[in-house]
């Protein structure tokens, strides 16, 4: 494998860096170098303009990287597939290479996560759901206008692990920035670089029936998506990351 290949982790929403490290210490035993960064929108306190924030950092991750000749793939999960849509724009191998740039992103690969077209929200995604009704009361512990918080989220995040498990990673959980569910994808970075699903079968949070749904939307645009599926929950990183892993090799 190419030293230059670099990974990208972008988190769901309420999730740490913590949640993926097992699947970033088992990408660098694989020789990758790895970005696992902390998004704005995941605290008990975001800021008002938090997904703006989110979009930033990790643009400026990425232009770090192919600035200096990089090749990256970039693995959204869930609300970052929102992030990392709207973000690559324009940072494609392909874009650069017609600039007279070496590096830029290689693959947009989405694992259990959202895939936007321009001026979805999170709650249009979620939409799709057949039967989804919103109303933050049943599925949150407590919301204001800045921040929501996750009522019982095992069984609708990681039901394939262990009671202990569960508890452990629930422990590590934090809350979600309003301002992140209202805003809208402006740009569909998917049409310019190549692009990996992971399609997890067991996911309640992202139904696999919506998450197929994203993918079949996009190749209704003429576009390539290279599809894989696990019998996992939405969290398969944490559940079967030698399985995340796996697939990751392939897009180098």
């Amino acid at each position: 494998m190419p030293s230059e290949v670099h990974v990208l982790l972008i988190s769901g929403g309420c999730l740490t860096p913590r949640h993926f490290q097992a699947l970033a210490t088992l990408l660098s035993s694989h020789g990758y170098t790895v970005s696992n960064p902390r998004l704005a929108s995941n605290s008990i306190l975001p800021p008002a303009n938090s997904f703006q924030i989110d979009r930033d950092l990790v643009r400026d991750i990425v232009k770090e990287k192919t600035d200096a000749g990089k090749e990256i793939i970039v693995v959204m999960h869930s609300y970052g597939g929102l992030v990392g849509t709207d973000a690559m724009t324009g940072m494609g191998v392909k874009e650069r290479k017609a600039r007279g740039q070496s590096g830029g992103v290689k693959w947009l690969a989405y694992m259990a996560a959202l895939m936007p077209v321009i001026g979805e929200r999170i709650i249009d995604i979620r939409k799709l759901e057949e039967g989804f009704v919103e109303d933050h009361t049943h599925t949150h512990s407590f919301v204001t206008d800045l921040v929501l918080f996750p009522k019982n989220p095992a069984p609708g995040f990681y039901h394939d692990l262990t009671d202990q498990e569960q508890k452990m990673w629930t422990e590590e959980l934090t809350g979600f920035s309003h301002d992140a569910q209202r805003k809208n994808c402006q740009y569909e970075a998917w049409r310019e670089i190549d692009v990996a699903y992971l399609l997890c079968e067991q996911d309640r949070a992202v139904p696999p029936e919506v998450q197929k749904t994203m993918i079949d939307r996009v190749r209704g645009f003429g576009i390539d998506v290279q599809e894989t599926r696990c019998n996992s929950s939405h969290c398969p990183f944490l559940s079967q990351p030698e399985t995340v892993v796996a697939w990751i090799n392939k897009l180098r």
